[in-house]
């Protein structure tokens, strides 16, 4: 099960994104499970291209100050 506040994060992302046919934001809401693996599973298969701006962010995902960032986030968000 995903903690409400990464499904809402999630959803978030996914409605910044799309535009077409399907609801992004509603698909992560209502099985964010599945939408966040999917996500990641996709991070993982285009993650190939050294230039590829995929790999920067990611990169910035683990800098220190970033995942201090997260920390902070999750523990505002724990029950």
């Amino acid at each position: 099960m995903i903690p409400e506040p990464i499904t809402k994060l999630l959803a978030e992302i996914a409605g910044k994104v799309g535009g077409g046919c399907i609801d992004h934001k509603k698909e992560a809401e209502e099985d964010p499970e599945k939408c966040l693996t999917s996500l990641l599973l996709t991070i993982n298969d285009r993650v190939t291209d050294r230039t590829n701006m995929l790999n920067s962010s990611i990169e910035y995902a683990f800098y220190s100050g970033t995942l201090k960032e997260a920390q902070q986030f999750l523990h505002q968000h724990k029950s």
